[in-house]
């Protein structure tokens, strides 16, 4: 149960930092974020200042399986 209450703690601070309009279009995505990624972005969030870090931030962390390469 331990990755569900950290995903919420961190959905919690994002919406307390820039408010609820602004992280809720990304919600999905940080729910499907293992634990190990949750983990490293309660620590990253904590030197985010603006939203466009957090879309950043998530960008850079996409699971392979989410970003479509085609090979030449």
């Amino acid at each position: 149960m331990a990755e569900p209450l950290d995903t919420q703690q961190v959905l919690r601070f994002l919406r307390w930092r820039f408010g609820a309009s602004l992280v809720s279009p990304h919600e999905q995505r940080i729910g499907r974020l293992s634990l190990e990624q949750t983990e490293a972005l309660m620590e990253a969030l904590l030197d985010f200042q603006t939203p466009a870090d957090l879309v950043a931030w998530l960008v850079a962390h996409e699971t392979p399986s989410a970003c479509r390469t085609v090979e030449p």
